[in-house]
């Protein structure tokens, strides 16, 4: 997540998306994909826990 935060940070400096953020953006789509990826993940597992299948 850490990333993330750098990365956004980076692009929303000044609190919009736009063209001067071009070369931040696909590396900011990579890793917002992974992390709700990784979010998903955990909530499937969390999920099966609370109807007894861990």
């Amino acid at each position: 997540m850490g990333a993330v935060a750098k990365i956004c940070s980076n692009v929303f400096d000044d609190l919009r998306i736009d063209g001067q953020d071009r070369e931040h953006l696909p590396e900011m789509i990579t890793l917002i994909r992974a992390m709700c990826a990784k979010g998903q993940t955990l909530v499937d597992a969390a999920e099966r826990v609370l109807v007894g299948q861990e």
